[in-house]
Parts: C-alpha cells; sequence; structure tokens
C-alpha cells in the first residue's frame, strides 16, 4: 500500500491594518506590530503614520512620502 503524505504549507503572517486618512491613525493588529517591532498595545489604540514611515527603509521613503502626498490632495491611489 501507498502511505499518503500531506504536505504541510506555513502561510506567512501578514497582519492587518486600517489607516484613517483624514485623522492619520494607523490601527493594526497583533502581527502587523510584530513586523514593525511596535508596542500591539499602542497599535490597537492608533498611532500617526509618520511613526510606520520612520521605520522604513531609508531609500525606500521617498517613493512612500510621494504616494502619501498624492493620496491626501486628491483622494486617488498613487498609480492612478
Amino acid at each position: 500500500m501507498f502511505s499518503q503524505v500531506t504536505p504541510k504549507f506555513q502561510l506567512p503572517e501578514f497582519g492587518l491594518f486600517t489607516w484613517n486618512v483624514p485623522e492619520n491613525r494607523l490601527v493594526a493588529d497583533e502581527v502587523y506590530a510584530s513586523i514593525y517591532g511596535l508596542s500591539a498595545d499602542k497599535l490597537a489604540k492608533g498611532i500617526e503614520i509618520e511613526e510606520v514611515i520612520g521605520l522604513i527603509f531609508k531609500d525606500d521613503r521617498e517613493m512612500c512620502g510621494s504616494f502619501n502626498a498624492c493620496f491626501h490632495s486628491s483622494g486617488k491611489a498613487w498609480n492612478d
């Protein structure tokens, strides 16, 4: 008889967040907090988006800044 092997797949954990643009508050779960090394309690209450942008690799911040400026001024996604 053949033995059936069931492969084990491990899905990456991404974390979930919500960004309230008018109030400039990012609220996220504990997985998101773990990824960025932030306090889960603090993220549950919400932080300013600039705090997260400060954690982004320095060379990538320019793109993030462009995205934010475009989004804030037009209300559209940065690539529209």
